[in-house]
């Protein structure tokens, strides 16, 4: 089970438990700006995990499917959770301008994958991003932690987080 901490006492502290079921994995070395662990689930090598050189880490985890959010061709109002892993790294989705990315576009799973995806600042806000289930966004201001593991968070009610769907 990977897990994910988000430690935002006094300096801003990204963890992650790197708990592989034993696909071959690889650090991608195109991008020297950029740290990111490719997977290899059988049919291709998809982002898990990584960070850029701004600091902004991005992951993406296996949770439990709710049957909604799965598999459909990428489109100008539709992306893949691998994609948006990528495109957050790149820096072709900015971070001042995540919140209104979802909110115009559908992020749906790769194929025969159920995944979900953790999204830190260098400030440490963090958002969720649940195919088929929404986003959220809990911001420093909210808590001095953050967790995220292979369950939903969005199907529980944490607090003060604003949830979109």
């Amino acid at each position: 089970m990977c897990t994910n901490f988000v430690d935002r006492r006094d300096d801003l502290i990204i963890a992650m438990n790197f708990d592989n079921n034993g696909w071959d994995f690889v650090l991608n070395t195109n991008n020297s700006k950029l740290f990111i662990i490719d997977v290899d689930i059988g049919y291709g090598k998809y982002p898990s995990f990584g960070i850029n050189s701004n600091g902004i880490f991005v992951n993406n985890l296996f949770v439990d499917s709710n049957g909604k959010g799965s598999y459909k061709r990428k489109s100008k109002t539709r992306t893949l959770t691998t994609y948006l892993v990528n495109d957050i790294l790149n820096g072709n989705i900015l971070i001042n301008n995540l919140d209104n990315y979802l909110d115009t576009i559908e992020i749906v799973n790769g194929p025969n994958q159920s995944t979900h995806n953790m999204v830190v600042d260098n400030n440490g806000n963090t958002w969720v991003i649940e195919p088929g289930r929404g986003y959220m966004k809990n911001s420093v201001k909210e808590s001095q932690y953050f967790a995220m593991t292979n369950f939903s968070i969005m199907d529980f009610n944490i607090g003060k987080s604003k949830t979109r769907r």
